[in-house]
């Protein structure tokens, strides 16, 4: 009984340490992959966004060719493009929400698998040459549906050459032959020596 009660005092306390130890864990992870990075790659690819809008509003004119508004008006945007960018993209937005993806996906111990490969000699080469891996496959992927383009294109030709085929078919009505009224039929043919009438 005493025994019983001490364990259900202590339970609590167990629970709370594991879930530590479990999120301790997944922070190391995910700063041995540089979870990080992926946000920055993000702020990259927006940042090259904002400069195409501004190249598209100068039309090939360099800064030095902008009157005053002008370039006041591109000042204005890259603050406000910048700052709006820094709080959408805030790391500190992301840890939380991420680790929650791991932890509900992997058990402490499972972490622990993946930190022990990720530190080793592999795992980091792994880290190393993944994004050099996948671009790669995305290459080989893309030239391939790039080869298949023209088959799926004449597959898609020959799709509507027959759909409108078929649709029109629908809407061409069909001859129905029919027998005209008994007043405009011909009469049966007479024959010598026999009565119509009687047929004698």
């Amino acid at each position: 009984m005493k025994r019983g009660l001490m364990l259900l005092l202590f339970w609590p306390v167990c629970v709370w340490a594991d879930a530590a130890s479990h999120r301790k864990a997944v922070d190391e992870l995910m700063m041995v992959l540089r979870a990080d990075g992926a946000v920055t790659t993000w702020r990259k690819q927006l940042d090259a966004q904002a400069i195409e809008v501004i190249d598209k509003a100068l039309a090939g004119k360099k800064e030095d060719q902008l009157n005053e508004a002008q370039r006041a008006a591109v000042e204005r945007f890259s603050q406000r493009a910048n700052a709006a960018l820094d709080a959408a993209l805030d790391w500190s937005r992301f840890k939380d929400p991420i680790a929650q993806i791991y932890l509900e996906n992997y058990s402490e111990g499972e972490v622990r698998d993946l930190l022990g490969f990720y530190r080793s000699a592999s795992g980091q080469k792994a880290l190393r040459q993944g994004g050099k891996i996948a671009d790669a496959v995305g290459q080989l992927l893309r030239s391939q549906i790039q080869n298949t383009l023209p088959e799926f294109q004449r597959i898609g030709q020959d799709f509507n050459q027959e759909y409108e085929q078929a649709a029109l078919a629908m809407r061409t009505p069909v001859p129905v032959k029919t027998q005209p009224p008994a007043s405009s039929r011909p009469a049966a043919p007479a024959f010598e020596g026999v009565n119509p009438k009687t047929g004698r």
